[in-house]
């Protein structure tokens, strides 16, 4: 046994058989990741003279022989009995192939469970019915080897007889799983004394249903590993059936679960706490966690165990596959998830077979599915509204629950993520095209009050009174949205003259500056210069001089993200705070990647207008120009 290895797969092969299809299967074995560590051992039913010699760059890698008995169940057994000591085994006949990553992964992750016994590929359909219902199907049916001296027999009486004789008791059906591919831990078969060892074929087939049989009347289950047959080790002769058998829909709409979840009271009482991925992520305390109900966005259920996690895409549950399962009572996700931040094509039971934690949680009833407002909705569910942000689609769903408590932390605005969610900074921050995670906060206060809900944030925001000739100037506009770009917790900013006194417990700046850094990193003593940069003169008056460029980025960014309107815009310059220049892209100096993407949101914002201007005018004069040709006819 390898040091490394619990796990042992035993490999049956009959040496008359094509040996082409052995090497297949170990170089699968050998290059497709498993998952987990694994010791491989080859048994051969040896008809031939000589023995077989096998070779592969596998770990633990060993050949026994033995007499051609018993078919492939023989061999399995001769495996088990000659490599004891191994948590647990994964038995495969030759023939077959591995298909994606993580095979063994899956086996072993459906084995932890305590109640599970056998787990295969593909359970039989044929006999997945009660007794008297096959008595019916099979009576007359008569096979070879199934009589004495291998005469022609009906099938049901030599099973019977055989499992009389080897003390198995039935059961009420015929559910067994096929012996193709196989997995049980080692004390499982312990306590069975292995794999039944039939003479010829009629006790070949009793001995693979009387296996299930053994484990079932141990009180463990016997299982299909995939959502349907050979998701993870495929059989030549069974596939094409596999692949035309659909794969099963999601179980739990959302209004079933409301319904479940609305009969405890003290669940949907509250109150609740939605976490999201913000800077104030960090403030979450064990005294929280006791004393609310918590809802995960996205990647914070790898973070903590939690009620309810929720993910409108799909990169969630492929980033988070490891915690997902083990971190949350229930995942609630779109029918139709989002990839990579856009609305997909895909139903949530299209990635069953890709990523087996959500099949595993759909397995155990712990997948509730909703229809989200970007894709065309199914049956079952009602469609809930989201435009920018999944926090949105939170609100949503615990006001259709019934909570009336809600509470947030790590639901910012800004653009930053909290340190814990530092690898994810790159790759899903703001990736929906959003500048702020501002835009959000709108949305969610309105959900709040349409389903009367009481919510406001554990984090007190950082009041910020900005002072400005105008209120608000455009210069303090901007001043605003670097602000709220690199703060790590909730602002409230007001704009204020510059004659008017501050709120108590304002942090006053004035309107002419820039911030670098993050305001909650003021000493609240020492001047503020060290994350606000004060700016000499009007930059908007002179933007081809000393600083324009970091006045031209934020100017850009504060466009990009709608908190300035080209209306503002063209304000200020009647009002001569800003240059004419800001209204001509094609004169702007070209200092910084920031004035080319100013560019192009002028010309969207013009391209739209006269969209719309066509929209008002010119259809409506063709439509009555057509009316007065027909009335001329």
């Amino acid at each position: 046994m390898s040091a490394a290895a619990n796990a042992l797969v035993v490999v049956s092969y009959y040496d008359a058989r094509r040996r082409h299809d052995l090497d297949a299967l170990l170089r699968d074995l050998a290059e497709v990741d498993a998952g987990a560590p694994f010791d491989t051992l080859v048994v051969v039913n040896q008809s031939a003279a000589s023995p077989t010699a096998v070779e592969a760059p596998l770990r633990g890698l060993r050949v026994l022989h033995r007499p051609n008995a018993g078919y492939n169940i023989g061999a399995w057994d001769h495996g088990w009995r000659a490599a004891p000591g191994y948590a647990h085994y994964v038995f495969v006949q030759h023939e077959c192939r591995v298909r994606r990553p993580g095979w063994l992964a899956a086996y072993l992750r459906r084995l932890q469970a305590p109640d599970v016994g056998l787990v295969g590929e593909r359970a039989n359909p044929a006999w997945a019915a009660p007794w008297p219902e096959l008595e019916h199907r099979f009576a007359g049916h008569t096979l070879p080897d199934h009589g004495p001296e291998g005469a022609a027999a009906e099938r049901l009486p030599t099973y019977r007889a055989c499992w009389r004789r080897w003390g198995i008791d039935p059961g009420e059906r015929g559910d067994h799983l096929q012996t193709l591919v196989l997995a049980a831990r080692g004390a499982t078969l312990a306590a069975i004394d292995g794999f039944l060892v039939g003479a010829n074929y009629g006790e070949a087939i009793a001995a693979e249903i009387g296996v299930s049989k053994r484990v079932q009347m141990l009180g463990l289950s016997t299982e299909e590993i995939g959502p349907r047959p050979f998701t993870w080790i495929t059989h030549p002769q069974w596939q094409a059936k596999a692949d035309a058998q659909p794969l099963p829909a999601p179980r739990t709409p959302l209004p079933r679960w409301l319904a479940e979840r609305r009969a405890d009271p003290a669940f949907v009482a509250g109150p609740w706490l939605v976490l999201g991925k913000g800077p104030t992520f960090r403030r979450l305390t064990a005294a929280h966690r006791e004393q609310h109900r918590l809802f995960a966005l996205n990647h914070v259920v790898r973070e903590l165990p939690v009620d309810v996690a929720h993910a409108i895409d799909i990169d969630v549950v492929q980033s988070c596959r490891a915690a997902i399962a083990g971190n949350c009572r229930w995942l609630v996700m779109p029918r139709v998830p989002h990839v990579g931040d856009k609305p997909g094509d895909r139903r949530l039971e299209d990635w069953f077979e890709e990523l087996p934690e959500l099949w595993e949680l759909e397995r155990q009833g712990r997948l509730v599915w909703y229809n989200c407002s970007t894709a065309r909705p199914l049956p079952g569910s009602p469609v809930v509204e989201v435009r920018h942000f999944s926090s949105e689609a939170a609100f949503g769903l615990l006001g259709l629950l019934g909570a009336r408590a809600l509470r947030t932390l790590g639901v910012d605005g800004g653009r930053q993520y909290a340190s814990a969610f530092d690898d994810l900074a790159g790759t899903t921050r703001l990736r929906n095209g959003q500048a702020l995670f501002d835009r959000q906060f709108e949305r969610l206060a309105a959900i709040a009050k349409a389903h009367g809900m009481d919510w406001r944030p554990l984090a007190e925001p950082l009041a910020i009174a900005v002072r400005s000739d105008a209120s608000p100037s455009l210069a303090a506009q901007v001043l605003e949205h670097t602000l709220r770009r690199h703060a790590t917790q909730p602002l409230a900013i007001v704009h204020l003259p510059r004659t008017a006194s501050s709120p108590d417990g304002a942090c006053a700046v004035d309107g002419a500056g820039l911030a670098f850094a993050d305001p909650a990193a003021a000493d609240a003593v020492a001047p503020p210069a060290h994350w606000l940069a004060p700016v000499v003169g009007d930059p908007w008056l002179a933007p081809h001089g000393d600083g324009a460029a970091a006045w031209l980025d934020a100017f850009a960014d504060a466009v990009a993200a709608r908190s300035i309107a080209p209306a503002a815009v063209r304000a200020a310059v009647r009002r001569r705070q800003a240059h004419p220049l800001l209204l001509r892209p094609d004169r702007w100096p070209p200092a910084s990647g920031a004035a080319a993407a100013l560019r192009r949101e002028v010309a969207a914002v013009l391209l739209s207008r006269t969209w719309q201007l066509g929209e008002l005018l010119v259809r409506p004069a063709a439509a009555a120009l057509r009316r007065w040709r027909r009335r001329v006819r």
